[in-house]
């Protein structure tokens, strides 16, 4: 219910603007508190008061394509500026609405910034659908490549928030296991930054042989 809430007071209320985020403009809504709870214009007002920012750590819709062109152009006047502007009734109407339906994210390597590719059959597929968007079709089509992803994020210009969440957990151990493979710990000693399988045979060993004698011989209902 939050979430739809945050959604509504964003695309409805304010202009499709990131409602948690400092940088957005100083707009009050007390005004609006037979739309909205009390409880969120009392945040919103105690955020812009201690120029504070919510941002969302999982940002991944982007990156895959599951956002509104219309959206991103309500929320970002730069872009909407740049964008033909007269071929989006022919898009919406012959279903271009998402990101998705016009390409996807590539990027060079992991320390460059992600880049929107139109998709190779795009122009093929327009003019097909709408022989009126052949004529906006150059500068739709630069508009695609010179999109950047940050931009389109919310509260925060970090593009790892775009990756799925699984995915960087996993990111974060391997380089947590990296780090600790740098540095020789003592034999004795257990390193709380390696997972348990990566503990040395011989303490596992060990502490299941004697762990499973000493737990049998003060709890024996206990199984392992």
């Amino acid at each position: 219910m939050a979430r739809i809430t945050l959604t509504d007071l964003s695309c409805m209320l304010d202009g499709c603007r990131y409602h948690l985020a400092r940088s957005s403009h100083h707009q009050s809504f007390v005004r609006a508190h037979e739309r909205l709870p009390w409880a969120w214009i009392l945040a919103r007002e105690t955020l812009l008061n201690v120029d504070c920012t919510i941002v969302p750590t999982d940002q991944s819709h982007p990156l895959e394509g599951h956002i509104s062109m219309c959206h991103i152009l309500n929320g970002s006047p730069r872009l909407a500026s740049s964008f033909p502007s007269a071929a989006l009734p022919s898009l919406t109407r012959n279903g271009f609405t998402q990101l998705s339906h016009f390409g996807s994210w590539s990027a060079q390597n992991t320390a460059s910034p992600f880049r929107f590719e139109p998709a190779h059959d795009l122009t093929t597929e327009l003019s097909a659908a709408a022989p009126s968007l052949r004529r906006h079709l150059p500068s739709l089509i630069s508009w695609l490549r010179h999109l950047c992803l940050s931009t389109l994020l919310n509260g925060s210009c970090d593009e790892t928030l775009t990756i799925a969440r699984p995915l960087r957990h996993l990111h974060a151990e391997e380089k947590i296991i990296a780090l600790s493979s740098l540095h020789t710990a003592p034999t004795n000693s257990f390193s709380p930054l390696l997972p348990r399988t990566h503990q040395c045979s011989h303490h596992q060993h060990h502490f299941s042989r004697a762990g499973q004698l000493r737990l049998q011989q003060r709890h024996p209902i206990a199984r392992w």
